[in-house]
């Protein structure tokens, strides 16, 4: 081709030699023979239907494909090897112009089908490479949205992330130790603060113009609940100490607003108690039984009255009436918004455990998702190379589809046209006469020297000698004799 090899290259590839012998192949068919015999009116008087096939064995036979070789020296071996530089093309006829006109038309039936056969070639190639590239973007396009519906559903245990989501857990580890130290502090702060609001009374001293002070009712109703379980367990609940106390507790309950209706329950039940203990202490000893049993029983509810009306009361009342110490106040104030803060940090720890949980999920998951990643990212990496050089591929096919159409690509060139013969090629008459002679002379020699060798007769002495090995004792001559002789 006219145009450098480095700077596009040919997709028709193969020896001289096959391609010739492929064109010569194509060429010399049934129907494209039988044309030319039609076209240039061969074997007119022998030219039919019936006998086709003989015809164009007979064009066959007379058709001559020879190559061209000489001998070249290889520039990277140095070996000296033979190259195809051209081939001839002849036709045999009785006639001169038919011999000369029918090499002129396969003449040109090779420069058309070569050129024909090269851009088929490379249109072949390009179509081929179009297609296998499309092929190969529609697979890129599936490898494509795989890898991204795969990132998608891991999108937090990628491998890229391995270092930020370590640094995260990291962080929510830290974040935990100094949320569990919050929790620890505000814990010890509200307990700091309740057991000194349990020692501060809600509201503000009342005195007299003389200085003694005035218990509020809920004070003086915790002082009467002491002081009757001290004299229940003295006296008989008829006694008339023990009754009068009784009726200022229930006088007290209902000041506060009727919030210790358990206590006056526990009250009556603890009384009925206690006159049945009272009861069978004066019917039984002290280890009989029921009175143990009693005595267990009134233990009980003393126990549970005096849980009910030490811690109670304080906080019940203040429901009905608002607080006015200001110490009380601020330690009340102290001590809601501790526990507003040790519910978010407890909130805060449930949360940075979750996320703990979560980050520890994406490390162990991180090894198993980089596996399967970086297989699709190796099979989309793969396709998309092979895809580019396919498009590269296909580029340069179709420089050498444009190349083979116009006239610069490989071609062939006739270097010497058919010409009308002057002398017969064969048959070659000197040669033949010459060969004649030769063959006669040949052959009266050789039937002579034949003759002679097959011929046993003894003529001479000579011959008498080399068969008995002696001299003969005479010769006598041939006479000859005439027919009138007697």
């Amino acid at each position: 081709q006219n145009i450098p090899d480095d700077l596009i290259q040919t997709t028709v590839t193969g020896y001289i030699e096959e391609r010739i012998k492929s064109l010569q192949e194509r060429l010399l068919t049934l129907d494209s023979l039988w044309r030319i015999a039609n076209s240039q009116d061969l074997y007119p008087g022998e030219r039919t239907r019936e006998n086709r096939k003989d015809i164009v064995t007979r064009m066959r036979e007379s058709i001559f494909v020879d190559m061209v070789d000489v001998k070249t020296n290889d520039p990277g071996s140095g070996k000296q090897s033979t190259a195809t530089i051209a081939f001839t093309v002849a036709f045999e006829s009785g006639t001169p112009q038919d011999a000369k006109n029918v090499t002129e038309e396969l003449s040109s039936l090779f420069l058309q089908e070569n050129r024909k056969a090269r851009s088929t070639q490379a249109a072949d190639v390009s179509n081929f490479l179009e297609a296998e590239a499309d092929r190969l973007n529609k697979e890129i396009v599936g490898l494509e949205k795989k890898l991204a519906r795969f990132k998608q559903e891991h999108k937090d245990q990628l491998p890229e992330l391995l270092d930020v989501n370590v640094k995260l857990f990291e962080k929510a580890e830290s974040d935990i130790g100094n949320t569990e130290q919050q929790i620890r502090g505000f814990q010890d702060t509200i307990n700091a603060l309740q057991a000194e609001l349990a020692i501060t009374n809600p509201y503000q001293d009342i005195q007299t113009a003389t200085g003694q002070k005035i218990q509020a009712p809920a004070e003086r109703l915790k002082v009467l609940m002491a002081e009757y379980l001290r004299l229940s367990s003295t006296y008989n609940p008829n006694h008339p100490d023990v009754m009068k106390m009784r009726n200022e507790i229930r006088s007290l309950e209902s000041q506060t607003g009727g919030r210790t209706s358990g206590v006056h329950k526990l009250f009556g039940e603890l009384t009925r108690q206690q006159a049945e203990l009272m009861n069978a202490r004066q019917r039984y000893s002290n280890e009989h039984p029921d009175v143990k049993k009693l005595k267990q029983s009134v233990a009980m509810l003393e126990a549970k009255l005096n849980e009910m009306q030490l811690p109670g009361l304080p906080s019940s009342t203040q429901l009905l009436v608002a607080p006015d110490n200001p110490r009380y106040v601020s330690l009340k104030t102290q001590l809601s918004a501790a526990q507003g803060n040790l519910k978010a940090e407890r909130a805060k720890l449930v949360q940075l455990n979750q996320k703990m949980a979560e980050y520890e999920r994406r490390l162990f998951q991180t090894p198993a998702v980089e596996r399967d990643y970086k297989s699709l990212a190796r099979d989309y990496e793969n396709a998309r190379k092979k895809y580019q050089e396919l498009k590269d591929k296909q580029r340069q096919a179709r420089l050498a589809e444009q190349l083979e159409g116009g006239s610069q690509a490989e071609q062939l060139i006739i270097i010497q046209p058919a010409f009308l013969p002057i002398t017969p090629d064969k048959p070659n008459r000197l040669g033949i006469a010459l060969l004649g002679c030769f063959l006669a002379f040949a052959g009266g020699v050789g039937s002579v020297s034949v003759a002679e060798y097959m011929d046993h007769t003894i003529r001479g002495s000579r011959g008498i000698i080399d068969v008995f090995e002696a001299p003969p004792l005479a010769v006598i001559p041939l006479i000859r004799q005439s027919r009138n002789s007697v």
